[in-house]
């Protein structure tokens, strides 16, 4: 699931950096090693920094800010779970987060259905015939 866009830039990073070894990002000290958390952690920091916006939630944030996008896009809960990578279904629900936007447009499955017509005027039996 990558988009053409993302695509095209990482083959202008690859064009441009030409990493070496089996690892697109590697360690720049660690030879044949992939980069460290910390350093994406940190690249991640400087980028919000950069961009002007608050330093909250750390570069998981994104898979959070991932999950929920798909949801908000309609994709259900299951297919998340298998893009996320979670064995068990709880772990993804903890992911899961819905914009108050979204909960505004839910709607009760009672108005897909045709409003119930009042009961017809059944005659009293006890009352004297008109």
């Amino acid at each position: 699931m990558l988009s053409p866009w993302l695509l095209e830039v990482l083959r202008d990073y690859y064009r441009e950096f030409r990493p070496q070894g089996p690892w697109l990002f590697p360690a720049p000290r660690l030879p044949g090693r992939p980069m460290v958390d910390g350093s994406a952690q940190m690249i991640f920091c400087r980028a919000l920094k950069r961009a002007g916006l608050p330093n909250r939630g750390g570069i998981h944030c994104l898979r959070h800010s991932f999950a929920t996008h798909l949801l908000e896009d309609g994709v259900d809960v299951l297919t998340i779970k298998k893009l996320m990578g979670h064995a068990n279904f709880a772990t993804t629900a903890g992911y899961l987060h819905v914009s108050a936007e979204q909960a505004v447009r839910v709607r009760s499955p009672l108005e897909a259905m045709a409003p119930p017509q009042p009961p017809a005027a059944v005659a009293d039996p006890l009352s004297p015939p008109r």
